[in-house]
């Protein structure tokens, strides 16, 4: 069963099949050229349409709701572990161990409207900003925190492969 099977092209030392391998990096990055295009124009119309409106309601609903900044900013893992701020709409009271500890349920450091940010996923639209700036995409692995990232490099084999691509406001792991 194993002797019938047959490598991709790309795969092959053979010569006649070489340019097969040029034509797979030559599509790659036509892909990621398109999907550049498309995180662009998507996070464009996202922030002009959407959070235009939408940041000013929050910031108003978050300043009532609690003292401190409207926008959580933390240092993220990217691509190729270069770090970058990662923006979210605050939806936890200001605390010393956020970027230590991440929320559990029933965080008692999570506030009212918080909760409902979180339920909704409000609080990640300022991550189209991210997107615009080229620090993110939007489909890709979702950022960690430093601490996670190291844990995580020290528990899962292969871990750091994720940081091959850039992170994403959405991926596999909130489709399933």
């Amino acid at each position: 069963m194993i002797a019938h099977f047959k490598f991709p092209s790309f795969y092959s030392y053979q010569k006649e099949e070489r340019p097969a391998l040029s034509s797979f990096v030559r599509e790659r990055k036509r892909y990621l050229y398109i999907k550049r295009i498309l995180d662009i124009t998507i996070s464009t119309m996202v922030t002009i349409f959407i959070l235009t409106w939408l940041f000013p309601v929050m910031a108003l609903l978050i300043k009532l709701s609690s003292r401190g900044p409207v926008l959580f900013i933390q240092k993220r893992v990217g691509k190729c572990g270069k770090s970058f701020w990662c923006l979210k709409f605050r939806t936890m009271i200001m605390n010393d161990v956020a970027d230590l500890q991440q929320a559990q349920e029933n965080d008692a450091r999570v506030t009212r409207i918080g909760k409902f940010l979180r339920d909704s996923n409000l609080d990640e639209f300022p991550q189209f900003l991210n997107v615009l700036l080229g620090h993110m995409s939007i489909v890709g692995p979702r950022p960690h925190m430093h601490t996670d990232a190291y844990k995580f490099s020290t528990l899962i084999p292969f871990y750091k492969f994720r940081n091959m691509v850039k992170p994403g406001i959405t991926g596999l792991a909130q489709i399933k």
